[in-house]
């Protein structure tokens, strides 16, 4: 698959999910985990449209934001 207009349109519009983010003064971006609550993005919970809609959003200090996943990596282009 080829990184096009399309493909990137998708992204912005969520095709590929959303995760739940806030900062966090020491640690910088943090992402939701249903399992383990705020944490690294690599452990991060991948929301449908619909399932973000429906998520009780945590409180946390700083107000959490729904941020679309970009368009996924080719694999002939990780090293």
């Amino acid at each position: 698959m080829s990184d096009t207009p399309d493909r990137r349109a998708a992204a912005v519009e969520g095709a590929f999910g959303f995760v739940l983010a806030t900062r966090d003064h020491a640690h910088g971006l943090s992402f939701w985990n249903n399992a383990y609550g705020f944490g690294p993005l690599f452990n991060a919970t991948v929301f449908s449209e619909a399932e973000a809609g429906l998520f009780d959003v945590p409180i946390a200090d700083i107000e959490p934001q729904w941020l679309a996943m970009p368009v996924p990596l080719r694999a002939e282009q990780r090293p």
